[in-house]
């Protein structure tokens, strides 16, 4: 490896080194060459080789035993500590939580779980788990998460966000393995566009740049914009009432389908469906942009946002001692609501 100017050569060196060992290629137990000779071997000072090993100890890759010298350490159960800070925990539709735990505890890491509502409303919880400087810190950082603690990581420990970072600047230093809410959005709009609808409403809540809600949003205005449709309403779920979307039925500029950004924020619009008679695949499409056991419930079609495919991508995040920015694809999963067309 020749090292260049474009970073700090002990970043350069340490990450060749942390190549090799997460590899196989420097196996477990096997002694590295002395910082001299690595300087020699790379034309740089004892002290860039000692930065990278500092760096490469810190994530409990390599060991230094004085006098005997520096040692590949077992680096596959070095990870022991792992805190997820994450909103919804008492939500039952909410699998993401329940996901993570599992996974990274079946890989015997030892897991401590907080929900943002508790973290905002006492911080001291998080300050108190943070000063035993655990391994990594998971992520999902929603409108409502605690951004103002984030100086509050340690630097030794490693940070992932998951799943959406409603920030406006991302956090340097850190990985993130994000679902993509944009082609969510767009995958539900361009399915109804395929049924023949021309107007299209969104069932979602507050928008605002970056949060989910607004790139679910650009993703249904990206695949109408495409298929010559329009976006008939915007419908804000928190302050719609059941006598709303009475009106939105039975007006004569209703849509002729619907996104809702949850399958849960359907259920007011179906049930005027029923009281008219109508049925959402006959009369008004319907499409939900998170799949849940309220999908499943109602028949609706829906989008699997393939959170377990999150775990794995930590995992090999974990295992490479790199950064790493992963969006999770989406894919569509079709019920009576709005079947699938050829």
């Amino acid at each position: 490896m020749e090292l260049v100017k474009a970073a700090p050569k002990s970043q350069q060196l340490a990450g060749f080194l942390r190549k090799k060992i997460v590899s196989g290629n420097l196996a477990v137990g096997s002694r590295l060459m002395t910082s001299r000779e690595l300087a020699g071997k790379f034309s740089v000072s004892k002290q860039v080789v000692q930065s990278a090993f500092s760096q490469l100890e810190k994530e409990r890759l390599i060991t230094t035993h004085v006098g005997r010298g520096t040692y590949v350490a077992d680096h596959k159960t070095s990870i022991q500590s792992v805190g997820i800070i994450i909103p919804g925990l008492s939500d039952e539709h909410n699998i993401l939580p329940l996901v993570l735990q599992a996974y990274l505890q079946r890989l015997k890491y030892h897991v401590n779980i907080y929900d943002v509502d508790t973290i905002v409303e006492h911080g001291e919880i998080l300050l108190d788990y943070l000063k035993r400087e655990p391994d990594v810190m998971i992520m999902d950082a929603n409108s409502e998460f605690p951004f103002d603690l984030i100086p509050e990581i340690p630097r030794s420990t490693r940070k992932i966000f998951v799943n959406r970072f409603e920030l406006s600047e991302r956090i340097p230093d850190a990985s993130y393995i994000l679902l993509d809410y944009r082609k969510m959005g767009y995958l539900c709009a361009k399915q109804l566009i395929k049924e023949g609808c021309r107007r299209i409403a969104l069932i979602a809540f507050e928008r605002n740049p970056g949060w989910t809600c607004d790139l679910f949003a650009s993703g249904c205005e990206d695949a109408i914009a495409e298929g010559g449709a329009v976006l008939s309403d915007f419908i804000d779920f928190v302050s719609f009432t059941q006598s709303d979307y009475r009106d939105l039925v039975n007006s004569s500029e209703s849509p002729d389908g619907v996104v809702a950004m949850d399958a849960f924020r359907a259920l007011p619009l179906l049930e005027v469906l029923n009281e008219h008679g109508m049925e959402s695949k006959r009369d008004m499409p319907i499409i939900a942009g998170n799949d849940t056991p309220w999908s499943e419930a109602y028949n609706l079609t829906s989008i699997n946002r393939h959170e377990d495919h999150i775990s794995p991508a930590i995992e090999s995040a974990l295992d490479s001692g790199e950064n790493v920015d992963i969006k999770i694809e989406p894919k569509l999963i079709f019920r009576k609501s709005c079947p699938e067309i050829a």
